[in-house]
């Protein structure tokens, strides 16, 4: 993760972080595929949306420890509350050495600032 830049879990309160752990408990019972393509609010969304590009209207920035060529993701948590972070493609998975089912965290974004629309 990269702490500079969004915020920290322990800037949550204690509501907002065991809501987060739910999410979180509640994403992991399926892959990455099956979020990346169930709805969210009025179908235009999904809970997992993969932007390929670090967005080019966001407050954050491309942190130095995070690979070049990754799909920069979102997990929708509640509200305007995200988990930012990449997922890779099978075929770059052997040359990035990561696995291309996991969702890699790097950013919390509690105002929706890192897409911003």
């Amino acid at each position: 993760m990269d702490f500079t830049q969004g915020q920290k879990f322990a800037d949550l309160s204690v509501e907002q972080f065991s809501k987060v752990m739910d999410k979180l408990k509640e994403y992991s019972r399926e892959g990455r595929f099956h979020w990346e393509i169930t709805s969210i609010g009025h179908g235009k969304n999904h809970v997992l949306e993969v932007y390929n590009e670090f967005p080019s209207k966001s407050e954050f920035s491309h942190p130095a420890h995070v690979p070049a060529g990754v799909k920069w993701a979102r997990f929708r948590l509640e509200s305007d509350q995200r988990l930012i972070g990449f997922v890779i493609d099978k075929n770059d998975a052997e040359c990035m050495r990561l696995n291309p089912d996991v969702f890699y965290v790097v950013f919390l974004d509690l105002y929706h600032k890192f897409y911003v629309s």
